[in-house]
């Protein structure tokens, strides 16, 4: 009703809706509720199946919360009746049993599938009425909508009134992307385009969502394009990787060199296959962020990396440029104005540590300093100003 422009409480509205498409028994009450209309009209043999089916998995999800509704299953028995009957049966049985085969196919992925379709078929609701204001003068958009509907005049009455809503349906379209839309916006995709090109004021915090909500997407599609570009589609494993070929190995090194100077900004995309499980895959990953972050000044070919109980650790080399006043033998009458400056380079080391825990930090630094003591280049009683030392906590359970 708020989509309508009907005066409700937003936020209690969401959170029923949530509730609601968050329980397990939702579709069994609403294959139930569909079956109880149909089931006098479907043939005998298609209705005892549903019915043994059904209850077979309704029994079980009594007794198990965790239980699925079996969609693909009932899916399976429909598709398969429609096949079996008669060709000229099949076209009164399908319109027959459309709205059992919705039912099935909307939970096929799961109860996030069916809320999927939920979301998409209100924020369609939504468009359809708001993509008509955009950018529209209101006695313009009436106009033509009379010229549209003549016959149904009411249908117009309903779109002004929702429009006339419009500070509730934003709140309520915002808080479903960020309940239903944020953990997995690429599915959402085609109407966050939709959103995010709604520039009328009235939908400015709307549209500025569904734009981050596609850079998400975008970060999603350049990660994978680095994973493929890297991994060259899996051929290059662990074990295999000592038998790669020059010409192998050199297409890796440019595909490196070439993200190493994109002009895309890879850094976040580079940061989220830190946890990748094909380890060569991670290394080359890695490596590619130091060398990105640090260029031009990281030392060629000083980039080492090792394993360790509780992580990865890679260190490397970089120089760190400044000006110093350089001693032209002059007296101390001499101002400093006249005194000569050149340009020195200092070797400074860097150093990062690669975890899924904070516990296993002081273990894993520990490590990563003595990896770095041992580098021939930094000297025993060089200052540890400058160095630096990167910390990176990947997982499922760590945002980065």
């Amino acid at each position: 009703m708020v989509l309508a422009g009907y005066e409700h409480k937003v936020d209690e509205v969401v959170q029923d809706l949530l509730n609601c498409l968050d329980s397990p028994e939702l579709p069994f009450l609403q294959w139930q509720e569909c079956f109880a209309v149909l089931a006098t009209r479907l043939p005998k043999d298609l209705r005892m199946m549903l019915e043994s089916k059904y209850r077979e998995f309704e029994s079980i999800s009594r007794n198990s919360l965790t239980a699925d509704f079996p969609a693909k299953l009932l899916k399976g028995i429909l598709e398969a009746h429609l096949l079996s009957c008669d060709e000229k049966d099949r076209g009164a049985l399908e319109r027959l049993i459309e709205p059992l085969m919705s039912l099935a196919k909307s939970y096929e992925g799961g109860r996030e599938s069916h809320a999927r379709v939920i979301v998409h078929s209100l924020f369609e609701e939504y468009l359809s009425v708001e993509e008509l204001f955009n950018d529209n003068m209101l006695a313009d958009v009436i106009e033509r909508m009379r010229q549209q509907y003549k016959k149904d005049l009411l249908k117009i009455v309903d779109i002004v009134l929702s429009h006339q809503g419009i500070k509730n349906k934003n709140k309520l379209v915002l808080r479903f992307m960020e309940q239903l839309v944020y953990p997995n916006p690429a599915a959402y995709r085609d109407k966050l385009i939709r959103f995010s090109t709604l520039n009328h004021t009235n939908y400015s915090e709307l549209a500025l969502k569904a734009s981050q909500l596609l850079e998400q997407t975008k970060l999603s599609e350049l990660r994978s394009n680095i994973a493929r570009s890297l991994s060259e589609l899996e051929m290059f494993t662990e074990d295999g990787e000592n038998m790669d070929t020059p010409k192998r190995k050199s297409a890796i090194n440019e595909r490196m060199e070439d993200l190493v100077s994109a002009s895309l900004a890879v850094e976040d995309a580079l940061v989220g296959l830190f946890d990748h499980s094909d380890h060569t895959l991670q290394r080359r990953v890695v490596e590619t962020y130091i060398r990105r972050l640090y260029q031009p000044y990281v030392v060629k070919e000083s980039i080492r990396m090792q394993w360790h109980r509780s992580g990865l650790i890679a260190s490397w080399e970089f120089l760190e440029e400044h000006m110093e006043r350089k001693n032209s033998g002059l007296d101390d009458q001499e101002t400093p104005e006249k005194g000569l400056v050149e340009k020195r380079s200092e070797r400074k080391w860097g150093a990062m540590v690669i975890i899924k825990s904070l516990q296993f930090l002081p273990s894993i630094i520990s490590a990563a300093l003595t990896e770095t003591n041992h580098n021939e280049h930094v000297s025993a009683g060089a200052p540890l100003s400058g160095n630096m030392m990167h910390i990176a906590i990947v997982g499922i359970n760590n945002q980065m």
